[in-house]
């Protein structure tokens, strides 16, 4: 598999995952866009977090690399972290909790549980807490000028589960950039 493949792959997963997790919170009335008045504003969003899932894809082969962490490709782990990640983005919508820290503590559970199925390297831990902890930042300046809003912020402008939820977002793209560079590796192996 091509490096190009992969990019696109990864391009086209973020950028459906942020379609899905942004329009299933805006439905569910726990964030609102405000100057996002134009689809051209949205799209821009969604393209952005499809070139970020390709930079993480990147980065946990070149972390693998690095490192020299030797993973075995596991396409039946890979489908386990995905489904409980979509069932973590579901949760964090759809259910409801007695309070907030309630709803932050089951979450981040669940994010360490997808991490666990997925990835258990550290590197890929410290990774992820990293990413998470930035892309909060990110959103908490996005809330503070006012281009969106949660409703119940409880963290700064911010629900107090995104973190987990952004962690669980950076395991899961980063372990599906791992499996396409692993398939990719076993590809060549079969050539020679």
């Amino acid at each position: 598999m091509h490096i190009i493949t992969q990019m696109i792959i990864l391009y086209f997963a973020g950028f459906l995952a942020s379609v899905g997790v942004i329009s299933l919170h805006v439905r569910y009335s726990i964030l609102s866009i405000h100057k996002a008045s134009h689809m051209d504003d949205q799209i821009i969003v969604h393209v952005i977090c499809g070139l970020y899932a390709c930079a993480m894809g990147a980065i946990y082969q070149f972390m693998d690399n690095a490192l020299q962490i030797h993973q075995e490709s596991d396409l039946a782990s890979f489908v386990r972290q995905l489904t409980i990640f979509i069932g973590l983005v579901m949760a964090s919508a759809k259910f409801e909790f007695e309070s907030n820290a309630e709803m932050s503590i089951t979450l981040a559970f669940i994010a360490l549980l997808v991490w666990g199925i997925g990835d258990r390297t550290g590197a890929g831990f410290a990774f992820c807490v990293t990413q998470a902890f930035l892309l909060t930042l990110v959103t908490q300046v996005l809330a503070s000028y006012g281009v969106l809003s949660y409703k119940d912020a409880d963290l700064v402008g911010v629900r107090s589960w995104l973190p987990s939820l952004l962690f669980a977002g950076c395991a899961t793209t980063g372990n599906l950039g791992r499996q396409l560079g692993l398939i990719a590796k076993h590809q060549e192996k079969k050539k020679w």
